[in-house]
């Protein structure tokens, strides 16, 4: 949860600043740049899902796409702030979202298997609070400095903060468990849960012979 506040937190702000800051880079007031980067931005995104989906074939463990997606996120966000071209800056920021296409099902699908289903939607919402905590600081802040010093320190600063994410990540790969693991089961039916949730969206699955007795009883 931590680790989406900084990650999350920084993403919030970097979609919206990055579109006036690449148009700057560009040099130019084309409104139909930013359309592309939107556009890109979101394909990166997809593409960063598969990734997870190639990627969970050859790894055993949630936590090690986790470590490299982040460090990757670090690395091209700060590049993003220093890039003084928009033909390197764009490639920066697109494996930013890329990485937020791995980073966020696998660790959603994390959450879904170490949580009881009973406390499950409590602690979904309260991460979702959490992350939202972290929209709203670094909008504040970030752009505060952005406009006080330069949005491309601001990138730098909020690539730094995302680095915070790595150590968090590695305290909660040395953890280990059943979670960490990318193959599973999950009520009994086999699941590969390589990202997003389990092919039973981990609800302890029940099987009908089972519930026909209690059916019916209340009848």
């Amino acid at each position: 949860m931590l680790a989406s506040f900084l990650q999350l937190g920084f993403l919030s702000w970097a979609f919206y600043a990055s579109q006036p800051y690449l148009l700057d880079l560009l040099e130019s007031d084309a409104v139909w740049v930013v359309g592309v980067v939107a556009a890109a931005i979101a394909l990166s995104t997809i593409v960063g899902n598969q990734v997870v989906s190639v990627a969970s074939q050859r790894c055993g463990r949630r936590t090690t796409l986790l470590l490299i997606a982040g460090a990757v996120q670090t690395g091209a966000a700060i590049v993003l702030g220093v890039a003084g071209s928009f033909w390197i800056a764009l490639p920066a920021l697109l494996l930013v979202t890329a990485g937020l296409g791995v980073t966020s099902p696998v660790r959603q699908a994390y959450l879904h298997q170490l949580v009881p289903s009973e406390q499950r939607a409590t602690v979904v919402s309260f991460d979702s609070m959490v992350s939202g905590a972290g929209g709203v600081g670094a909008q504040v802040g970030l752009g505060a400095l952005g406009e006080a010093r330069s949005v491309a320190s601001a990138f730098v600063v909020g690539g730094l903060a995302t680095a915070g994410a790595i150590p968090l990540f590695a305290a909660v790969r040395r953890i280990g468990g059943r979670a960490d693991e990318i193959a599973g089961s999950r009520g009994g039916v086999e699941s590969s849960c390589p990202h997003g949730l389990p092919a039973v969206a981990t609800v302890d699955a029940v099987a009908i012979d089972e519930l026909e007795p209690a059916i019916a009883a209340r009848a």
